[in-house]
């Protein structure tokens, strides 16, 4: 059925929080993610700064953050200014072979057959997406969730472990491949294709008519 999401919107000073709108739920899962954010130890700091090149306001690091809620309650943080991965190395995604038709690396595993639905970030709202289509986009962020909890499996072409798409497959164990570098090229609306995120394989089956 259809996902629906709820927005809150907070404001932090530092000191004093402001709401949208009550929700104590929000509240403590906010909370705690901002406090994951805050580092007091001066030499924690130093490390991070040498290290990642890290900065720092009020003690909370700075950047362009998201969080990601797991069922047992543990909240991982992705950091989209990109510095972790950076840091992570990450196989060759793309190896030529005779058996398969995109590579890229598995971070989920599974094997699905479906049919592919290219989505881009202009048109999330426009696509049609039938439950257990193969989500084939460049990236993911908070948008594509709901595609993401339809989707029999997830291609991008960009993307590591510590990716949104990653992270998200890992969480709602849909099979998923990232790094495939060339997918929104090579493959079109409706191909019917194998996805074998065991071995970060893509096969095409049938080609769209």
């Amino acid at each position: 059925g259809d996902t629906k999401s709820t927005v809150y919107k907070f404001r932090f000073d530092f000191q004093n929080w402001q709401w949208s709108e009550e929700n104590s739920e929000a509240k403590k899962r906010i909370e705690q993610m901002l406090a994951l954010m805050c580092v007091e130890n001066e030499d924690v700091q130093n490390n991070l700064r040498s290290t990642l090149n890290a900065k720092f306001s009020h003690d909370y690091i700075q950047g362009y953050f998201e969080a990601t809620v797991w069922p047992k309650g543990n909240i991982y943080i992705i950091d989209y200014n990109r510095l972790l991965p950076s840091f992570i190395p990450t196989p060759a995604p793309f190896v030529e072979s005779l058996s398969h038709d995109l590579k890229g690396y598995a971070v989920y595993p599974g094997v699905v057959v479906g049919r592919v639905v290219k989505v881009r970030a202009e048109s999330i709202a426009a696509v049609d997406f039938e439950e257990g289509a193969i989500l084939v986009c460049d990236n993911t962020d908070v948008r594509y969730l709901p595609l993401m909890k339809r989707a029999g499996a997830i291609i991008t072409d960009r993307g590591g472990i510590l990716s949104h798409a990653a992270i998200v497959a890992r969480e709602l164990k849909k099979p998923c491949i990232v790094a495939a570098k060339i997918g929104m090229q090579v493959l079109m609306d409706g191909d019917l294709v194998e996805v074998n995120a065991d071995h970060g394989t893509v096969r095409i089956i049938e080609k769209a008519k």
